[in-house]
């Protein structure tokens, strides 16, 4: 896998809504990957989510 450019990296607490990137209102960000490493020796899951404006994350805020 070649990486051109790392944006962010962050090793969040379970369960705790973290923002990944925070992006002005004037400018953009154009994200083509999300890597996703399990660090522990159980099964885990993961939520990506966007939320435009700030604002509380909603159900409709997913990507599925």
């Amino acid at each position: 896998m070649d990486i051109s450019n790392v944006i962010s990296q962050l090793v969040p607490l379970a369960t705790t809504e973290t923002d990944l990137v925070i992006v002005g209102p004037v400018d953009h960000v154009r994200i083509d990957e999300i890597v996703v490493c399990n660090r522990s020796a159980m099964a885990v899951s993961f939520r990506v989510s966007i939320s435009i404006g700030g604002g509380a994350t909603q159900t409709k805020d997913y990507i599925y």
